[in-house]
């Protein structure tokens, strides 16, 4: 599957982007990119894009070429000193592509250090972990604006 990435991976990750704030150009006074490779312990590989827009307001991560485990989803967290804010599970489909997006109820997505996704067991009946698992997939700092 990575043998796809180039220029469908670019392509994806700007739709997937634009569609959601609507704007062509990014602001650095109000945005904050984070991307790289998405990595379990399991072995699973993808890529990972996190943009988080409107002054903090407004989070969103986007998964490609990471292979779907039963019984599994993806966590994204905000993290600072000793404490991580879960924004929630979600999970990729058949075609390795996930995304999600959340709110903030306040404007403070760059109070925080770093972004953090973490494979965690699926329970439908639970809509986000306690804690961060130890289970790491992706870690980034998170640019000021």
């Amino acid at each position: 599957m990575r043998a796809r990435r180039g220029v469908t991976w670019t392509l994806l990750a700007a739709a997937t982007l634009l569609a959601g704030c609507g704007a062509i150009a990014r602001d650095p006074n109000t945005e904050g990119f984070v991307e790289g490779t998405l990595e379990t312990a399991a072995g699973e590989r993808g890529d990972a894009l996190v943009h988080v827009h409107e002054g903090g307001a407004w989070v969103q991560v986007a998964l490609f070429d990471v292979e779907r485990v039963e019984n599994k989803a993806f966590e994204l967290w905000l993290v600072r000193a000793s404490e991580a804010l879960s924004l929630g599970q979600f999970n990729v489909g058949s075609d390795g592509f996930g995304t999600q997006w959340r709110a903030l109820e306040t404007n403070d997505a760059f109070e925080y250090d770093s972004v953090l996704i973490t494979r965690e067991l699926h329970d439908p009946a639970v809509a986000s972990a306690v804690t961060p698992s130890d289970q790491r997939a992706f870690e980034g700092k998170l640019p000021r604006p």
